[in-house]
């Protein structure tokens, strides 16, 4: 269960790196604004689907150890 949590927390701590990191290649690389919000949505849309996912596997695994 231990090792759930880890891998959970680097999974969300890298996906958050690349949001950002994406979304600064984006807004200085895109010159086309249509391209850069939907692109700058997806990478944001990623990176809330990661931290549902984590929050969704800390509450399973807190009902577990309970």
């Amino acid at each position: 269960m231990k090792k759930i949590k880890i891998i959970s927390i680097v999974a969300l701590i890298l996906s958050t790196i690349s949001m950002i990191f994406g979304i600064g290649v984006a807004g200085y690389y895109i010159y086309d604004l249509h391209i850069r919000a939907i692109s700058t949505a997806l990478l944001v849309i990623s990176s809330i689907f990661v931290s549902s996912l984590v929050g969704l596997i800390f509450r399973k695994l807190n009902k577990y150890q309970s």
